[in-house]
């Protein structure tokens, strides 16, 4: 999985860095490897390494549209965690900046609940998200969101649609087409509903009353199931059919 792939570089070159910088702003913060860096610098060369241009400052890369916002959710100004992978970055607010978002800061999330940035002296340091967010919040210098490169998020989403909605891994041809799409202009819920509304799903919701209920189904009973799916982003079809009142009446005949 080439995203993955990514993801462990950013981590590793970020990780890699820890206590070995000093903090700097002047023109050596370009030089991260060689010992220097701000939180943006950092960042910069770390995308670098993956062949992603994000800019080189916070107020660049909070609108670089190389990096989309992830839809997560914040409770105190904490992320859910769950909606996160490696590699993705915490853009924070401060009053003084004059970026666009007023955007003062960024940090990586590594993983396992814990981000990785420098924000001062000698650095980057590691931190836990939960306790680094908070404080932020509570001093008036809340997240403003997290972002995800594309390179990274596409084939990730097409990848997870083909797990969790078809039950099954993707080849790369079939990654590749549908990061095609949405490279093309498609929306992530116009390629979630391709899938949902394929021939392929269909079939699977099919074989399901087949395997249940002993019998086909009409393309009324398909076509309701898949709206389910669409609707509550909930894929468990199997789970539903299974324990259905006509399987169950099912079963207690055969009993």
């Amino acid at each position: 999985m080439g995203w993955a792939s990514d993801c462990e570089t950013l981590r590793n070159f970020v990780i890699s860095r820890e206590g070995k910088n000093i903090y700097t702003q002047s023109e050596r913060r370009e030089d991260v490897e060689n010992g220097y860096s701000d939180c943006s610098s950092l960042m910069w060369k770390a995308y670098e390494k993956i062949g992603v241009y994000i800019g080189t400052y916070t107020g660049e890369q909070i609108e670089n549209s190389n990096l989309l916002d992830v839809k997560t959710e914040f409770v105190r100004g904490i992320p859910d965690e769950s909606y996160m992978i490696d590699g993705d970055l915490l853009f924070f607010s401060s009053p003084s900046s004059d970026y666009p978002q007023n955007v003062g800061h960024v940090e990586m999330y590594v993983g396992k609940g814990e981000i990785s940035g420098h924000g001062s002296g000698t650095g980057p340091t590691r931190k836990s998200l939960k306790e680094y967010c908070s404080r932020r919040y509570i001093a008036g210098k809340p997240i403003i969101c997290v972002r995800r490169a594309k390179k990274i998020w596409y084939p990730y989403y097409v990848e997870n649609c083909y797990t969790d909605i078809l039950n099954r891994g993707a080849t790369d041809e079939e990654v590749s087409f549908w990061v095609s799409e949405l490279n093309n202009g498609s929306s992530f819920t116009s390629v979630r509903e391709g899938f949902i509304y394929s021939s392929e799903n269909k079939n699977r919701i099919s074989n399901y009353y087949e395997k249940y209920l002993s019998r086909t189904p009409s393309e009324e009973e398909i076509l309701f199931w898949c709206d389910w799916e669409f609707n509550t982003m909930s894929y468990d079809v199997e789970t539903m059919i299974k324990n259905s009142p006509e399987a169950l009446r099912k079963a207690d005949s055969n009993a």
